[in-house]
């Protein structure tokens, strides 16, 4: 049996179906047959529900969806009511059917509540059901018109701006009715993210000849995260990449110190006349890297973007710096490298400085010679110099005696006489230790078991620092 009306509702709305449907039936002055399921159905007594209804919804032009609640139109919720009018909208759009979408709300429901593809219909509240008539009277099935132009609903989750031909035609907002009007034919549309620029999408609609709306969802959100995933993780890519050159920069004038045990302190190669605090005993280190130079003040200034130093040069030690100030340094280098650089443990110093496990036992870092290794008071000039221009010792490491004094991260205290692994001196203190002796130090001082220390905001034009990093940081 063929219908002209067709009223969808849950069954929980049928009240307000029987309604209207009685209204219309009354109705003598339209010729229009009326189908809602709870009164047709029993009338026509057939078993088949299913295929009755999909005849009436097929022979139908005009359809009355009644709502109380927007969750009757959605599809977990109502799937029947869900696939009725979601039917009848896509027979509409795709041009198969001319006909007509209205709906009829109770007071509790807005037309912003129900589903993007119901908004544009006509509505009317349930309390003025009564003038659907006057619609029905001059509707499209009644009377066909045609346009020229096609009403295109955009539902978008991030404020964008649409193009067509890169041109702007509208700016479409959230929550809000965007409406732009295409003639027939294709069209591609390009919508611009307007919080990201870079994020752009592109839609491609065909508008069918006839007198219809479409509706268009475009889901920008999703592309703005992916964008910036995308451009965070390149970033982090280049970043890392950076990090790991500059790195690598300052780790290739670095030496393996190879673990081992040594005699810390005065040892008969030191000669007589050492200081008490001098204690020989026996020390068992792990392997690390030492710089084979100390800090320069060219890498001081690329990561503080200053130079501290009293005598200037590029590849002179960086000097006039305190303990303190060390610590500044390291924390930012290692922000820039990525890695985790410290100042070595007084026993690390010396260790490297007397040439690990390839010691010849010399007095100075690198022979007992000092105007081969050092630079001190009786050759310097009474000035530094750049590093790297004397002789290294046995492990190829230079100027671990003489031209500036080398900060450790110890605090001084006395030496204990019992064998020790990996210490870093003791617990409490006021004062941290240097090592190495200076440019305008006598030689004695450049011995290499030869002990100073200070306050740790200290500094002096003499005094400067080595860098360490832990093997498996390497």
């Amino acid at each position: 049996m063929k219908y002209d009306i067709f009223i969808s509702c849950k069954s929980d709305d049928y009240k307000y179906g029987r309604q209207i449907y009685d209204f219309l039936i009354e109705q003598k002055r339209i010729d229009k047959k009326v189908f809602l399921a709870d009164k047709e159905l029993r009338k026509l007594g057939i078993a088949d529900y299913g295929k009755a209804i999909d005849e009436a919804l097929d022979s139908s032009t005009h359809m009355i969806v009644v709502c109380s609640n927007p969750e009757y139109l959605e599809k977990e919720k109502s799937p029947y009511v869900y696939s009725e009018w979601h039917t009848f909208t896509e027979e509409i759009r795709s041009g198969r059917k001319k006909g007509n979408l209205m709906t009829i709300l109770t007071d509790d429901v807005k037309i912003k509540d129900l589903p993007i593809a119901l908004r544009n219909s006509q509505s009317f509240p349930l309390s003025d059901y009564s003038s659907i008539i006057t619609y029905i009277d001059y509707s499209v099935v009644s009377s066909p018109q045609t346009i020229s132009e096609a009403e295109i609903h955009i539902d978008t989750d991030s404020d964008c701006r649409v193009l067509r031909f890169h041109k702007e035609i509208l700016v479409a907002k959230v929550g809000e009715d965007n409406v732009i009007s295409l003639k027939p034919g294709k069209h591609k549309l390009e919508f611009v993210s307007i919080e990201n620029e870079n994020v752009r999408i592109s839609e491609v609609i065909e508008i069918q000849n006839g007198i219809y709306s479409d509706f268009l969802e475009v889901a920008l959100e999703d592309a703005i995260l992916n964008y910036q995933e995308h451009e965070y993780t390149e970033k982090t890519i280049k970043e890392n990449k950076k990090k790991e050159r500059f790195a690598k920069s300052i780790i290739d004038d670095m030496v393996l110190v190879k673990g081992g045990t040594f005699t810390m302190g005065a040892t008969k190669d030191q000669g007589g006349g050492c200081d008490k605090d001098e204690i020989p005993h026996e020390v068992t280190l792990d392997s690390f890297y030492i710089g084979k130079y100390a800090v320069t003040q060219k890498l001081w200034e690329s990561v503080t973007g200053n130079s501290p130093s009293i005598h200037k040069g590029a590849e002179y030690p960086v000097e006039n710096v305190s303990w303190n100030d060390c610590h500044m340094f390291i924390s930012k280098l290692n922000e820039k490298s990525g890695k985790n650089f410290r100042l070595p443990t007084e026993a690390e110093w010396e260790y490297a400085a007397k040439g690990g496990q390839q010691s010849k036992h010399y007095k100075y870092a690198g022979g007992n010679n000092i105007n081969d290794v050092a630079w001190c008071d009786d050759n310097s000039g009474s000035m530094p110099h750049p590093v790297g221009t004397k002789l290294a010792n046995e492990l190829g490491i230079h100027d671990m005696s003489g031209n500036v004094w080398e900060w450790c991260q110890d605090l001084y205290g006395p030496y204990g006489k019992a064998p020790c692994s990996n210490p870093h001196g003791p617990a409490h203190g006021t004062e941290h230790i240097f090592r190495g002796g200076s440019w305008d130090y006598y030689a004695r001082f450049c011995r290499v078991s030869f002990r100073r220390c200070a306050k740790p905001d200290f500094h002096f034009c003499n005094l400067g620092l080595r860098l360490v990093l832990d093997v498996e940081e390497k």
